[in-house]
Formats: C-alpha cells, structure tokens, sequence
C-alpha cells in the first residue's frame, strides 16, 4: 500500500497503565479499519474525539511511535468531532488483536489476569472517551451499545477497588433528534 516500511519494531509491547489507556480509548473511540487491496487485513486505527481532545490522544500514541508509521487529523466540515488515524499496518493488527474491531469489540482476553496498571489504564482510557461526570452528582457514567463493554468495566472497576457500578438498558429511538440504538448505562 505504499508509504514507508517499519523494518524494526519490538516484539513485544509491555502491558503498561499507558498501553491500557489507548486500549480503553480505542474501545470507547476506536475502530479499526480493513486495506481494500488485501481483505481482512488491518490497515489503520482511527478515533473519533472531540477537537479539544486531539493533542491529548496524540500524546498518549507518541510512546507507540515505533509500532505505526504516521498520524493524520481528519476534521468533518460544522463539527467539532476530529477522527485522528494511526496508519500502520503492525499497530492496527495489534489493537485489532487485542480489543476485536466492529460489533466484535471487547476488554483484552484475560485482562483480569494481568497487572492493575494495565487494567486502570483500560478504565481511564475507557471514561475519557465515553465517560461523562457533572457537577451536582458524585458519580460517573458511560453510556454503550455494546453490553459486553459495560459488564466489563463494571468488573474492571469492581476488581479495582472502586466499588459496584449499576448497569441501566435504554431503548432505541428518536432520542436527541436522532435515531438512536439501544443503549446500556
């Protein structure tokens, strides 16, 4: 697909708070996206953050600098959504491995078998993407389509230390002067 090599990248990538924060990241922002040429083969990342976010994301892929070739900000004519795309191959492959892409998303296997860093950075990644707090309450929600996630980070947080969270289902429909999915809180 053209665009430069990576000739040497590590073999490994340890499961740090950092790299737990762009997993969780992905989860909430994320998608993987598939080459055209070559079927079912990653070829980037993208996550969909709003423009006040953009340095903070960038900042947070700079350590994995040796696991993609370049990033590019994509902004969408009257909105304040920006889409910041990771190319390369290795990379995508990699978060594709580890958190599933589409409707297949999922906490790593086996996260709760690894070390608490690693699982606080998932939850702090997670929450800065789709985690919202106000003022006036003592608490913080999250809002998903997919069930699996909210279990998951239910039992992240629980295993944390943090306490049990509550899970609400919303229906679908004309929410917000949109069609919305369903929805679990």
């Amino acid at each position: 697909g053209g665009g430069p090599r990576l000739t040497e990248t590590p073999d490994t990538i340890q499961l740090t708070y950092e790299m737990g924060r762009i997993a969780g990241l992905y989860l909430a922002e994320g998608t993987v996206c598939l080459r055209s040429t070559e079927p079912r083969t990653p070829s980037n990342v993208r996550f969909a953050v709003h423009e006040r976010e953009v340095q903070r994301t960038l900042d947070w892929l700079a350590p994995y600098s040796d696991y993609y070739s370049s990033t590019h900000v994509a902004a969408n004519k009257d909105s304040k959504t920006r889409v910041v795309i990771v190319y390369g191959k290795a990379f995508a492959t990699f978060i594709s491995r580890l958190c599933g892409r589409a409707k297949d998303k999922h906490f790593p296997k086996g996260w709760w078998n690894t070390n608490p860093e690693f699982v606080r950075g998932i939850v702090h990644g997670y929450l800065a993407g789709d985690g919202h707090s106000s003022r006036d309450m003592c608490r913080v929600s999250v809002a998903s389509i997919r069930v699996s996630l909210i279990i998951s980070l239910r039992d992240a947080l629980a295993a944390l230390g943090y306490g049990w969270s509550t899970i609400r289902y919303q229906e679908g429909g004309n929410n917000y002067g949109r069609n919305c999915k369903d929805i679990w809180i």
